[in-house]
């Protein structure tokens, strides 16, 4: 269960206990327990958070390490939570913690995810690639198109992760294999707080840390820096197998092209993943069915797909790339439910969003300009209005 506290609230509570003869070193145990109160938390383990900096219930097999005058707190900011005399619960304590400590299985509950409204959010993000592209006059807006309500989904809903942490141990990992759609991962992490919006402007321009092929130099929250096909999933691979041999519970998210599984290197990749039994990785196939200069399946036949996957002793789950709903629940096997990796085939449409840049391959090199740009942004303006 988890409960999300907003930092009106919180100031609120410390007016209140601001007044009186409260000792300072008691106000914030009893804050939190009258946010317990407030939200009828009573079973161990729930989670309350506050600004995005998670306080959680002490498992009860614990307790008798903690004295009563002893701080609960990992942090220097929660130094002050205390459990005290029989007004605190007896069964629960209260610790914050901070994302420089090295994580515990305990801290790990406290990977919640940020919620936030998924279709708005890949909505954005079209936008701003069509922008960036337009200003940048850069191409491959159709892939960013394709794979924007991935990506919403993903880092709207799915992922765990701190943006003003973008190195905090415990995030989830995402590389993106296909990088030559950069711009739709530089647009969902402006839009959830890694860095301004306004930087998006920067897209391709000369001296740009935005280049238009994904780069994680002096972008925070991108993990690889991408662009040559067929080295995101080994990679990928790789931080996953080692997250399982430090004992670490962060999953590792990998999207490729469908044209990009001509690379022989996925393969091995993917031959390696199931002997591992690297069941905290997700690979997303991409599958709007173009390529570079023509049909998937005029370059090189890629089905059936899914029963090579199968056949490499992967987990597959086919779904509709657009549909939310789908995306969510593929991504949301935890990895401690089985020993496979899971391989998601979504089934997209190339510059989706914009009804004449669909199902077209002139989108993957063309820049948006003149009227074919100012059409875009309306036809999407059109979508916002009516979602």
């Amino acid at each position: 269960m988890h409960h999300r506290v907003n930092r009106v609230l919180m100031n609120q509570l410390l007016d209140e206990y601001s007044v009186g003869d409260i000792p300072a070193d008691e106000k914030m145990p009893r804050i939190l327990l009258e946010i317990c109160q407030r939200f009828e938390i009573a079973r161990v383990g729930e989670l309350v958070e506050i600004d995005h900096r998670p306080i959680w219930t002490r498992a009860p097999q614990v307790l008798h390490q903690v004295g009563p005058n002893e701080p609960t707190s990992s942090c220097h900011q929660h130094s002050h939570v205390r459990r005290y005399g029989p007004e605190w619960p007896v069964t629960q304590s209260f610790r914050g913690r901070y994302n420089d400590k090295r994580s515990t299985p305990l801290a790990r509950k406290a990977r919640i995810p940020t919620v936030m409204d998924t279709h708005a959010l890949a909505l954005r993000i079209r936008r701003h690639a069509v922008q960036m592209t337009h200003f940048g006059k850069s191409s491959h807006l159709g892939a960013v198109l394709s794979m924007a309500d991935i990506v919403a989904v993903l880092y709207g809903k799915v992922m765990a992760k701190r943006p003003d942490q973008p190195k905090w141990p415990d995030r989830d990992r995402f590389v993106l294999s296909k990088g030559h759609a950069g711009a739709g991962v530089y647009a969902a992490l402006a839009e959830t707080g890694f860095f301004s919006v306004e930087r998006l402007r920067s897209h391709c321009a000369n001296g740009s840390v935005l280049c238009g092929h994904l780069s994680h130099l002096g972008v925070p929250g991108v993990e690889f820096s991408t662009g040559s096909l067929g080295h995101g999933l080994p990679v990928a691979v790789g931080m996953a197998l080692a997250a399982k041999r430090d004992g670490q519970t962060h999953r590792v998210f990998v999207l490729l092209s469908d044209g990009e599984c001509d690379e022989g290197s996925n393969w091995e990749a993917i031959l390696f993943a199931a002997h591992h039994r690297l069941s905290n990785l997700v690979a997303i196939i991409d599958y709007n069915k173009i390529q570079s200069l023509a049909p998937v399946a005029e370059t090189l036949r890629l089905e059936p797909l899914a029963a090579k996957f199968n056949s490499f002793g992967w987990r597959v789950v086919e779904v509709d790339g657009h549909n939310h709903d789908q995306l969510v629940s593929a991504f949301s096997v935890q990895p401690e439910k089985g020993d496979q990796p899971t391989a998601v085939i979504a089934h997209t449409t190339k510059g989706k969003g914009v009804s004449f840049m669909e199902n077209t391959v002139l989108w993957h090199y063309r820049s948006p300009q003149g009227d074919e740009y100012l059409r875009a942004l309306k036809e999407l303006e059109g979508e916002r209005r009516e979602g």
